[in-house]
């Protein structure tokens, strides 16, 4: 077995359709992320990695997004954001392992970012150092939402749902990446800016497909107005986008039991507690996949 770094397209969409094959996903979405990743990683000499068999068959394989560059200590820091790792039940273990390595090596002076990992994949990039960011990932549902909001303010949300939108504004376009968008909300005479993205939780059960429409907060310009209007926000993307649940990749320092549930950012430099206040959404997957 050889571990290779994916460098061209050919090799990327056989990539894209193992990984489609292991995660089920649509033909749509194996798609679109094809396509980002060949738009986000056009200075990049690489897309990913992956195990090839001694015949030639894919045994896993992992992407990576590049999000561009950091000011740190009067050094300019590469980051990337590792994205959608699988590895064949038969493979796992000594290669998995491998794989990880070559990755940390070849970009060790780098920020190396996983927004998304599981359980399991935690623990692996843990043991190779990395690091948890103070920042995590919270899950809201509507209906959590809607529990906690009194109905006379959920009407008057309702009345009033494009009142604290500015529609005209200035913005840093070099914030936006893939398909996030910005709006500006004017609270209490105070603007707040808000990065995010649209999307949508595929379900099939039998024949039948279910489409769940979401909404992902990227970042936001102030993290005390965020947290103190974020419920007013949510709703806001509610009536937007019918989005019936919500990911905050920002911070927002709320007890964890107000979210539905939670995971960890985590992070990978060769300095320790360096980069664990900073947002590390922005132009991760998150930017790309719907």
């Amino acid at each position: 077995m050889h571990i290779k770094s994916i460098t061209n397209e050919k090799e990327l969409l056989n990539v894209i359709l193992f990984l489609k094959n292991s995660f089920k996903w649509s033909s749509n979405k194996a798609k679109q992320i094809n396509k980002s990743i060949i738009i986000s990683n056009r200075s990049l000499d690489k897309y990913g990695y992956f195990i090839e068999g001694n015949n030639g068959k894919l045994l896993g394989a992992l992407l990576i997004f590049d999000q561009g560059y950091i000011n740190y200590d009067s050094k300019v820091i590469k980051k990337i954001n590792i994205s959608s790792w699988y590895i064949s039940k038969s493979t796992r273990g000594y290669f998995s392992l491998l794989m990880i390595k070559k990755l940390i090596f070849e970009f060790k002076d780098s920020l190396i970012t996983n927004i998304s990992a599981n359980e399991k994949a935690y623990k692996i990039f843990k043991m190779f150092g990395f690091q948890d960011s103070t920042i995590l990932n919270r899950k809201f549902l509507l209906t959590s939402i809607l529990l906690r909001v009194n109905p006379y303010n959920f009407l008057k949300i309702i009345s009033n749902k494009n009142k604290f939108l500015i529609r005209k504004h200035d913005y840093n376009k070099s914030l936006l990446k893939g398909n996030s968008l910005i709006k500006l909300f004017n609270f209490n005479n105070q603007t707040l800016e808000v990065i995010y993205s649209n999307t949508l939780l595929e379900k099939k059960y039998g024949l039948l497909k279910i489409k769940i429409r979401g909404t992902r907060i990227l970042w936001t310009s102030n993290d005390n107005l965020f947290k103190k209007f974020y419920e007013k926000i949510l709703l806001y993307y509610f009536f937007q986008n019918f989005s019936l649940f919500f990911t905050v990749h920002c911070r927002l320092d709320i007890p964890i039991s107000s979210s539905n549930s939670i995971t960890r950012q985590i992070y990978f430099y060769n300095q320790k507690n360096v980069f664990n206040d900073q947002n590390l959404a922005l132009g991760s997957e998150l930017s790309f996949f719907s």
